[in-house]
């Protein structure tokens, strides 16, 4: 037992470092062979199974600690209960495994430890299982989001590429234990192999060369601290302070050299979640306070604000369009983050705006994490995901990047264009 907890340690050491986006992502592809060696080796003693699953959920904790750290903006023991909880799964996963493995023989270890771990990703993500306590991040394909196996997600989802990864794992783990190299050869080709396809037919980014193909889009990240945005919801004077700085920024987003009517002017302007200074009260539509964020021939805003609903009385985490001075309520944040957004409204789906002569889909922050929810924009007509986020509240970590590499997954397996407009 000691043996495979010490080998499921360096896996997990491994998958975090891996997971990291610090461009180390290539160790996902060896990062679980010491496990895998260990389940190999647990199947066929006493308590196998237990061995094993103890060995696969220390490992998975190497990946859970990194993927859930978006949790410590909760609270650290919030943070250490979700991430212990999202790495069970793997360790039943595992422990079943050795189960089929030692009724099965050892040639099936090569296909089940990939594949039960796997489905347990899966399982895990279904929000008809789990609810709004789905855990949506648990999939270890998300570090490939910069390398060539990303293009896998086009034929599937993110769950291709992890099995991808798995294989690759598994069939290593089986050339080290000296069982089925034959079979391991032919897994990791036929791996390599899918990966090169899918890379060589990625679609290009333009398929036209011609100017009038291409749609100008501006995305305005502030870094409003929070501290500021706080304080404009009591103070007036803030507010317009804020206000005048994101016309600012706005202005200058437009190309002031050319004007509203040169080849810079975009067609559409992104702004971040809950960038609008204060709440947001409104009946559907409101008209904006008087200011130049949006003149008379500029294009239309997509913005995040606080919204409340006079007629309803709802609260919730809102996208608004703002064209020329009225502001309209379009979206309410879909899937709500548990416990710090309990209490305010939600959308039953996504929608999907004309804005700029595009049709775009708004995603507020957590949305994005649902691929089921970017797939139904798609069959909506969705032209362009616009995700509005703000990660400042864990702007020294890693999870604005992590943010980002999930929504990048979106954009390949949807095969939409994605703007990411990130108040930092």
């Amino acid at each position: 037992m000691t043996r495979a907890l010490t080998a499921g340690l360096i896996s997990a050491t491994l998958l975090a470092v891996a997971t990291r986006p610090w461009g180390l992502a290539f160790i996902a592809w060896v990062a679980l062979v010491p496990a895998f060696l260990a389940l190999r080796t647990a199947a066929w003693r006493d308590h196998g199974a237990l061995t094993a699953g103890a060995t696969a959920f220390v490992a998975a904790v190497g990946f859970t600690s990194v993927a859930y750290e978006a949790v410590l903006g909760l609270s650290l023991t919030a943070y250490v209960v979700v991430l212990l909880s999202a790495a069970v799964p793997f360790g039943l996963a595992a422990a079943a495994a050795t189960w089929c493995v030692r009724r099965l023989g050892p040639g099936s270890a090569l296909v089940a430890y990939p594949a039960f771990w796997c489905a347990a990703e899966v399982l895990v993500r279904q929000e008809w299982l789990l609810g709004r306590f789905s855990l949506q991040v648990s999939a270890i394909g998300y570090t490939q989001s910069g390398s060539a196996a990303v293009h896998l997600a086009r034929f599937s989802s993110v769950t291709t590429i992890s099995l991808a990864i798995l294989v690759v794992n598994s069939a290593l783990a089986a050339w080290l234990h000296g069982q089925g190299r034959r079979h391991s050869t032919v897994g990791l080709v036929l791996v390599a192999l899918a990966v090169w396809l899918a890379w060589r037919s990625a679609p290009p980014l333009h398929t036209s060369g011609g100017q009038g193909a291409q749609t100008r889009v501006a995305v305005l990240q502030p870094g409003l601290p929070a501290s500021a945005r706080g304080a404009a919801m009591h103070h007036p004077g803030v507010a317009s302070e804020l206000l005048a700085h994101l016309a600012e920024l706005s202005s200058a987003a437009r190309g002031e050299k050319g004007g509203a009517g040169s080849s810079l002017a975009p067609a559409l302007e992104i702004w971040p979640e809950a960038v609008w200074p204060g709440r947001l009260r409104h009946a559907g539509t409101v008209s904006a306070p008087a200011s130049p964020l949006a003149p008379e021939h500029g294009p239309p805003i997509l913005l995040g604000a606080a919204s409340y609903h006079t007629l309803t009385g709802a609260a919730s985490n809102a996208a608004f369009t703002l064209t020329g001075s009225v502001l309209t309520h379009v979206f309410d944040k879909r899937h709500l983050v548990p416990l710090a957004e309990d209490g305010l409204q939600a959308s039953t789906g996504p929608v999907v705006v004309s804005l700029g002569g595009v049709l775009v889909a708004p995603l507020i922050c957590y949305d994005v994490a649902f691929p089921a929810t970017v797939r139904a924009a798609a069959r909506t007509g969705a032209e362009l995901l616009a995700v509005l986020t703000d990660d400042t509240f864990a702007a020294r970590s890693d999870v604005p990047l992590q943010h980002l590499r999930v929504a990048q997954l979106r954009a390949v397996e949807s095969g939409m264009w994605l703007a990411f407009a990130s108040n930092g």
